[in-house]
């Protein structure tokens, strides 16, 4: 179940949002001899915020938190993670035709800081009318291995590190 909430005041919109999720898969294979038995918990709770600071910029903020718990007899005993996470950008109409989208993020995982994300994006209209856009946005990226990817059963690998990199695309 969830609940939602938002509240308009002037330039700004707040919105929170609280979740409960109850995930329940029991998976039987006979001839594999595979009988899986998972349950998954997940509590989720956000408050993003957005503020029209201009007719053409707008500045948007949130945090975010969510916590699972697994049991699963694929797993060894009871396996949990919390993440909250926590957001800043901005987006600015800069002429008729370029529009400029700017964001960091920032992750705390189990009480351990994970790296800054940046990401900008830009939007050009190449026609007056705006029916052709060029676009373009680069971001930095941070991956870590699921719970499933470290403590699955057999095939899970505990001393697996997060993925890193950067990401570009562009489009017309």
């Amino acid at each position: 179940g969830s609940a939602n909430w938002k509240h308009y005041k002037g330039k700004g919109k707040l919105e929170t949002s609280l979740a409960y999720i109850y995930d329940f898969l029991n998976y039987t294979n006979k001839v594999a001899f595979i009988n899986s038995d998972n349950r998954t918990h997940t509590f989720a709770a956000s408050l993003k915020y957005r503020y029209a600071l201009t007719e053409k910029t707008t500045l948007n903020a949130g945090i975010t938190n969510d916590y699972f718990l697994i049991n699963s007899n694929n797993y060894q005993g009871i396996k949990t993670r919390n993440q909250l996470s926590a957001f800043a950008g901005a987006t600015s109409e800069i002429t008729d035709r370029l529009t400029l989208n700017a964001v960091i993020r920032k992750e705390i995982t189990d009480k351990e800081l994970q790296p800054f994300l940046p990401s900008l994006g830009v939007d050009y209209h190449l026609l007056k009318n705006n029916t052709l856009t060029l676009k373009a946005h680069i971001s930095k990226n941070y991956h870590l291995p699921s719970l499933n990817d470290l403590y699955w059963a057999p095939g899970g690998n505990a001393e697996l590190k997060p993925e890193d990199g950067f990401s570009t695309e562009g489009g017309l």
